[in-house]
């Protein structure tokens, strides 16, 4: 239960009036018996919840005496026995003794306000509330002064932004002073300075790093070729997205690498197959429905003289000129037309991240980006016009479904 208990004074007790208005919590005049006869705990705070409550009792009696009294220094006594009764007390808050004590000081004000210029209750009540001022006005120096003590603590560690909401709520709790309210301006400003410093370090660190690369790229290379540092592990890091091939696959890139010669004037497309797979050891399967489409047979006369070429330069001369190509599939090597070559063509993602060039650091954001775009659409070109260029699109190449 709660109750507002309220003053009206005469004029000049504007501040006075303010300060009464003070919330008083009445409870019941007796404790209630614990439900538990062996929780002592619980049973130690409800004694202490009835004493308090008896406190708040005798404080709220006083200043309802004091609010017209007949003897003004009689209830200034009343007044100061009860403040020093709430100032031994150890069963209220913290809290709730501050609250007490301030409404006690009001009244004691309001009282000396009241008395003749003459009248020592008069000046002994304006003495008492000098010292409560001055006690108030201390103790509240004292906790802005631990605020101020934690701030430069969080400061110190670097939590800067702690930091400021502790300056913040210090500053909503103490409004009128100063130094609350300059370290509430004062934090925000110091971590916005702090979080510059290390922006500006930042950006050093990586324009000397950035000049670094720069005039090491310019020294010439001491032999052929200079690798990074780093090139083996980045070859090693590609190589987990590369097909895997079989011993057989192997063998048959090494047959298409060797060297052979073939010459035939006139002969028979089957015979020079089976002497291509003579040569290369390695089995050549031919796809019939491509045959039928290019309209070759076993029978079609094949014309080829080839010296000291690769396996795989002679085998392509003499399935171009019948309009034929072959691919490496299922561990054979297999004839078949051109288009259907490519329908059975695979998709498969290779990382390249370290093959386009590094944004310029000093650039803005945006030219950065259009440095990048551009170093992707070099790339792009370069593969175009190096690997298998008719077959692309963009190069006259057939759009597969």
């Amino acid at each position: 239960m709660s109750a507002s208990i309220g003053f009206r004074l005469p004029r000049g007790g504007g501040t006075a009036l303010l300060a009464l208005a003070v919330v008083l919590g009445v409870g019941s005049a007796g404790a209630q018996p614990p439900r538990d006869g062996s929780d002592l705990l619980d049973q130690a705070r409800r004694l202490k919840e009835v004493a308090a409550q008896k406190v708040e009792a005798e404080v709220r009696d006083a200043l309802r005496q004091a609010q017209a009294p007949a003897d003004p220094a009689r209830a200034a006594a009343r007044l100061r026995q009860v403040l020093a009764a709430v100032e031994q007390d150890t069963a209220l808050s913290a809290e709730r003794r501050a609250a007490l004590r301030q409404a006690i000081e009001n009244r004691l004000r309001a009282l000396g306000a009241a008395g003749q210029p003459g009248d020592n209750a008069g000046r002994q009540i304006q003495e008492i509330n000098r010292t409560a001022d001055e006690r108030a006005r201390t103790l509240e120096q004292e906790q802005v002064n631990q605020g101020l003590a934690a701030i430069r603590k969080l400061q110190s560690e670097g939590r800067f932004a702690e930091a400021s909401r502790v300056a913040a709520d210090l500053a909503r709790q103490y409004p009128n002073n100063p130094a609350a309210q300059a370290a509430a301006r004062i934090s925000p400003a110091a971590d916005r300075a702090v979080d510059l410093r290390n922006l500006r370090i930042e950006r050093e660190h990586r324009l000397t790093g950035a000049f670094g690369q720069a005039e090491a790229a310019a020294i010439p290379p001491a032999g052929d070729m200079d690798f990074p540092p780093d090139w083996k592990e980045k070859t090693q890091r590609r190589s987990k997205f590369l097909v895997k091939m079989t011993d057989k696959e192997r063998a048959i890139l090494e047959a298409l690498n060797s060297p052979v010669s073939i010459v035939t004037k006139g002969g028979r497309f089957e015979d020079v197959i089976k002497e291509l797979e003579r040569i290369s050891g390695q089995p050549i399967l031919l796809d019939q429905p491509s045959l039928d489409e290019a309209q070759v047979t076993y029978e079609t006369p094949v014309n080829v003289q080839l010296r000291n070429v690769t396996f795989r330069t002679a085998l392509r001369k003499v399935l171009a000129d019948l309009g034929l190509t072959y691919v490496v599939k299922d561990q054979a090597i297999q004839v078949m037309t051109p288009v259907r070559a490519k329908e059975l063509m695979s998709v498969r993602a290779y990382y390249i991240g370290d093959l386009l060039f590094t944004a310029g650091i000093t650039l803005p954001p945006a030219l950065s980006q259009l440095q990048m775009a551009q170093a992707v659409v070099q790339l792009i070109d370069l593969i175009q016009r190096t690997v298998d260029p008719p077959s692309w699109q963009v190069n006259g190449g057939l759009v597969l479904p």
